[in-house]
């Protein structure tokens, strides 16, 4: 039994996007959908030759015939990397997303969502997935990038614990110092 994944690491205004499998990666920018990952199955890769079209593709019963999972084999990751802007969206989902919705119905979701928090987006994504026939599972992540200075921020906030546990752990060796000096 194999398992597929997607992930995506976001630094300064870059999003790489690591995926194994079709567990998909998508780019919500401005009301309008891009894919990041492209599948590591059979279908895509007659895709990507051009030897069925898209109908054959829909059609065709070897949909799930995955050519990379993590515990089967030795995979290969595949890893694409984006620039953000503010207000952009990096939605990652199974397959069960993507197996019941179009593409185009992923981006009318997202669209009637858009001013809504990411929660009622994913709420919704898989509610949609789950009334069109739900055959597999379902898991939708939404991160909603508000760009560089948020970030930043969270950076310093960290710098600025690791600074406090720092200082905590020298006060505490100063006071263990000044008790073993005045005890022996």
């Amino acid at each position: 039994m194999g398992s597929t994944i997607v992930v995506a690491r976001i630094s300064g205004r870059s999003a790489e996007i690591t995926w194994v499998g079709d567990s998909r990666a998508y780019l919500w920018r401005r009301g309008e959908l891009r894919r990041l990952s492209r599948d590591h199955s059979f279908l895509e890769e007659l895709r990507a030759q051009n030897i069925l079209s898209e109908e054959q593709i829909k059609a065709d019963p070897r949909a799930n015939l995955v050519t990379q999972t993590l515990g089967l084999g030795d995979p290969i990751p595949s890893i694409t990397e984006t620039q953000l802007r503010h207000g952009d969206r990096i939605l990652l989902c199974s397959d069960g997303l993507n197996a019941e919705l179009e593409d185009s119905e992923i981006a009318e979701t997202l669209t009637a969502n858009a001013q809504l928090a990411v929660e009622a987006a994913v709420d919704d994504l898989i509610e949609r997935a789950l009334t069109s026939g739900g055959s597999d599972n379902t898991s939708v992540i939404i991160v909603e990038y508000l760009g560089a200075k948020t970030g930043a921020l969270f950076r310093r906030m960290i710098s600025s614990q690791w600074f406090a546990l720092f200082a905590g752990a020298l006060l505490a060796v100063l006071v263990a110092a000044v008790w073993w000096t005045t005890n022996n």
